[in-house]
């Protein structure tokens, strides 16, 4: 039985994609003399060395394929969030929420601490969570009400009108900070000016 012809792995990348790409094995055939290089001799091994190559990338490891993808989105989401851009962070969740399963009526719920008697029961833990997302909603239509731009919210995605309301909460919580500051500073100023005068 005869050797099998060593293919340079880059020609073998290559034959694969044809392969998935071009129905007629006569084109491929073809494009593996006329364009690869290869000799006729060779052609019929390497398209099979392609074959096993395309075998051996059907077999995923799914954990370690989820996990890659999860990752992704983890990243694209948190690089999204970096640079403001809220419509793709939240597109990263929702295709990390598609991807686990975790769409809301499949979210498992956890389960209530029986020895905890104030944990609260699924359903008030769902009005709590509609309450919190009204006030959410009232927070951005009282923002967007001096743009004329009230009650759109309500037609908005739940997680955006979510994701909005939280950023105009962590900016009132800025500017109290800074308005705080300058208080101070203020003060510090009008204290080190009496020293002055005296």
């Amino acid at each position: 039985m005869p050797d099998r012809p060593v293919i340079d792995p880059a020609v073998l990348a290559k034959i694969a994609s044809l392969l998935c790409t071009t129905p007629d094995p006569a084109v491929v055939r073809a494009a593996c003399t006329a364009k690869l290089g290869l000799a006729e001799a060779d052609v019929d091994p390497a398209i099979e060395a392609a074959y096993e190559r395309i075998r051996q990338a059907a077999h995923i490891h799914r954990d370690r394929e989820l996990g890659a993808a999860v990752t992704r989105l983890d990243t694209l989401y948190a690089r999204s969030l970096a640079i403001q851009d809220t419509k793709t962070a939240l597109a990263a969740q929702r295709e990390k929420n598609h991807l686990l399963n975790l769409s809301p009526s499949d979210a498992i719920e956890p389960d209530a601490d029986p020895a905890d008697p104030t944990a609260p029961d699924p359903e008030t833990r769902r009005q709590i969570e509609s309450q919190h997302l009204a006030d959410l909603v009232a927070a951005v239509d009282a923002y967007l009400e001096p743009l004329g731009l009230t009650g759109c919210v309500h037609d908005t995605d739940p997680d955006l009108v979510r994701l909005a309301g939280e950023e105009i909460t962590a900016l009132r919580s800025q500017i109290s900070n800074l308005k705080s500051r300058r208080k101070g500073r203020r003060k510090a100023t009008k204290k080190s000016k009496k020293k002055d005068e005296k």
